[in-house]
């Protein structure tokens, strides 16, 4: 990749929204934006201070005003990228931030390809490998809710065998096609990968495939089954369904791997049936010990917050807890990596009732 340049893209998800977000990073990020953006004060930008934010207008070089947007200026190495960024807050909509856009490759910017701007800040030493890895997979984690979400919408008003058979023929059809390709399960040959590289002229980090969204919607459908038996209050029903996904996940595996990247078909069903069973030895204790289980009725009410911030920032909460104890490493290794691990857990725990006392909660 050629570092030299300055890339821009939508941060955004593209659609209905408040506001959309264009970014730009690269050695002539700022000076992009000086000359597209026009303050409302009047003030000449001839200096942007850096993390600090001003209002006007985004112009085109035809000088016909795009849209009223918000700019902040970071200067390196203090950005996501640790090079010079611009992120450009315009009102939200596919054609008022695409045609924001467009006024920045105006500049001579070029579109940022999947997953460069975290690619860049690990390449400039922001991100470590770790942190690098856990951006893509809460990415690749949303991506998924975005497909299987619907199609669970879809099932609701259905009955519950409808939609258990629904998913075991996702599940099924997903199967039949890896398995019609030549190497089903190999790593860069399987068929999930040879399609993103046909469609998309790439692979996805980790070798994650874009028709994961077959087999995982799954796994999202046997949640909406699961929390049907937990409003009938049928927990030995739930009880049942857990351990024949698990035996049956099991027994498949004999034939078709476990594998989360490619989301089996046999781990779809191992990881669904554990979810399951600890759904409900989770629930059992909430409702049999009441507030001594307290703690995990917090953490569980923002169960989509924790799982993205423990992805992002748990190595960062790490590093910092062993800026203080570092010292001991020589002498307590084991036990020092123990406790600041434990540290950062803690931590995120503690964000977690936060949350809940101050009744915020994050949901799809």
């Amino acid at each position: 990749m050629d570092q030299v340049d300055t890339i821009a893209a939508i941060a955004t998800p593209l659609g209905i929204g408040g506001i959309g977000v264009v970014r730009i990073s690269g050695p002539a990020a700022l000076s992009m934006a000086q000359r597209m953006f026009v303050r409302s004060s009047g003030v000449p930008c001839t200096s942007l201070k850096s993390h600090r934010v001003y209002h006007g207008f985004v112009v085109n070089n035809a000088g016909e005003r795009v849209d009223e947007v918000l700019l902040c200026c970071m200067r390196r190495p203090r950005s996501y990228t640790r090079e010079d960024v611009a992120e450009i807050s315009c009102h939200g909509g596919v054609m008022t931030t695409q045609r924001v856009l467009e006024a920045v490759l105006e500049q001579g910017a070029r579109v940022a390809e999947p997953g460069e701007f975290t690619k860049r800040a690990f390449l400039n030493g922001r991100l470590d490998l770790t942190q690098a890895e856990a951006v893509i997979d809460v990415i690749n984690v949303l991506a998924q809710l975005a497909v299987t979400c619907p199609i669970a919408f879809l099932l609701l008003r259905r009955s519950q065998a409808f939609q258990l058979g629904a998913g075991l023929t996702l599940l099924a059809a997903h199967t039949l096609a890896y398995m019609a390709f030549g190497n089903p399960w190999t790593v860069g040959e399987n068929l999930g990968e040879v399609l993103d590289r046909a469609i998309f002229g790439k692979n996805w980090g980790g070798h994650y495939a874009t028709i994961n969204c077959i087999s995982s919607a799954f796994n999202t459908v046997l949640g909406v089954i699961a929390g049907g038996l937990i409003r009938e209050r049928a927990f030995p029903k739930l009880a049942r369904l857990g351990g024949a996904c698990l035996a049956l996940g099991l027994l498949l595996s004999f034939w078709v791997p476990v594998i989360k990247k490619i989301w089996t078909a046999s781990f779809a069903l191992v990881s669904g049936g554990i979810t399951i069973l600890a759904l409900l030895l989770f629930w059992w204790l909430c409702e049999t010990k009441g507030r001594k289980m307290k703690l995990f009725v917090m953490v569980g009410a923002n169960s989509i917050f924790i799982y993205l911030f423990h992805e992002i920032l748990e190595d960062w909460l790490y590093r910092t807890a062993k800026v203080f104890t570092g010292w001991g490493t020589s002498y307590w290794p084991a036990e020092l990596l123990a406790f600041n691990h434990l540290v950062a857990v803690i931590f995120q725990i503690w964000v977690c009732v936060w949350l809940y006392r101050r009744k915020i909660f994050f949901k799809l």
